[in-house]
């Protein structure tokens, strides 16, 4: 691409994702609004500027436009209203004011501790949006993922004691997929909800509460939901993925690691739950599952850049990106598979 394209394509990014913020955080129908996440996928997996305009005219139809705060947050008053549905305008007048007072980064020192116990909330989104923000370092867009983390920050049940002599992360999983407590659990149409509804049942609760927080706790995490995600393809092992690698960007701002570690764990054995925690695929068949993959990456990343559905953009994206990263090609079949490029799995 020569730079008159670059330089075209990174101003209709600047631009549409300016225009973003004047939409609300979720869309019509309550769902997560991913249109800046999409953006910056598509746009990093090599979108042109027309392919950019043209998605985000498409999606818009699903946003509704902000409305000005009616109330003004302090720093004594902000959590009253965190993890609160509608208080996202409220949150992102206070967190605007935070960060052109202070800056993102001592904003982001100043907030996460206290935002950690719903870092997983619906269904890791805020924390993705976040994330997403951070890689722009747009002030104005940090502003508005610390907003929407805030306002999706719903604790997965009740806080427990987390150790640093317990069990791994693998064992954990593999205690709840032994209880069998999680097979055939009725669906509630969204991921948030019913990762909810697991945290509180005394199997999940009593497996986590074991868990070893330390050092590689959070690349436990990360490995544990890619070979979910390989294991099942399923839709809510895909936003493990991604949400991990969300968490693993905002875990650098947390002063109380731990606390921020157990809320990680939290959500990704939910996520886990929630699709029946089901055995892993074993070494050989992750091995058979990545050698099957034949496209390239270039190929994977075209369909991520071109792709009308925004999750196939966020997951090649964040994948290709891992498997850069970690030279682990088990990240280069899920993407290759979520492209539709890879039958085997």
């Amino acid at each position: 691409m020569d730079e008159s394209a670059l330089t075209s394509q990174r101003d209709a990014l600047e631009n549409l994702l300016d225009e973003e913020l004047a939409f609300d955080a979720t869309t019509s129908n309550g769902l997560t609004n991913h249109l800046p996440m999409a953006l910056v996928a598509k746009n990093a997996l090599g979108a042109s500027s027309e392919e950019l305009r043209r998605f985000a005219t498409r999606y818009e139809v699903r946003l509704t436009p902000r409305n000005d705060a009616d109330t003004k947050l302090s720093a004594e008053t902000w959590q009253s209203v965190v993890g609160r549905a509608g208080s996202f305008e409220v949150l992102c007048d206070y967190f605007t004011r935070s960060v052109n007072d202070v800056g993102p980064e001592a904003t982001l020192q100043r907030h996460i501790d206290a935002l950690s116990p719903g870092l997983c909330g619906a269904a890791f989104h805020g924390a993705i949006r976040l994330a997403y923000a951070l890689e722009l370092s747009s002030p104005s867009r940090i502003a508005a993922g610390l907003a929407y983390l805030a306002e999706s920050a719903v604790p997965l049940g009740e806080s427990l004691a987390m150790n640093t002599s317990g069990n791994s992360v693998a064992e954990v999983l593999a205690q709840l997929s032994s209880s069998h407590e999680f097979e055939g659990l009725p669906s509630r149409g969204l991921i948030a909800e019913e990762m909810l509804d697991v945290a509180t049942m005394g199997p999940f609760r009593n497996a986590v509460a074991t868990c070893r927080l330390d050092g590689d706790t959070i690349e436990d995490l990360r490995r544990a939901a890619l070979i979910l995600y390989a294991t099942t393809g399923d839709f809510t092992s895909l936003h493990a993925v991604t949400g991990v690698e969300a968490l693993t960007s905002l875990r650098p701002y947390a002063q109380d690691v731990t606390g921020f570690d157990a809320a990680c764990v939290k959500g990704v054995a939910a996520a886990y739950a929630t699709v029946g925690a089901p055995p892993f695929a074993s070494t050989e068949q992750l091995s058979a599952f990545t050698s099957s993959n034949g496209a390239t990456v270039d190929e994977v990343a075209a369909v991520g850049a071109m792709s009308d559905d925004e999750h196939v953009s966020k997951l090649v994206y964040t994948s290709l990106r891992l498997r850069a990263k970690t030279n682990d090609d088990l990240y280069f079949a899920v993407a290759a598979r979520k492209a539709g490029l890879l039958s085997a799995g």
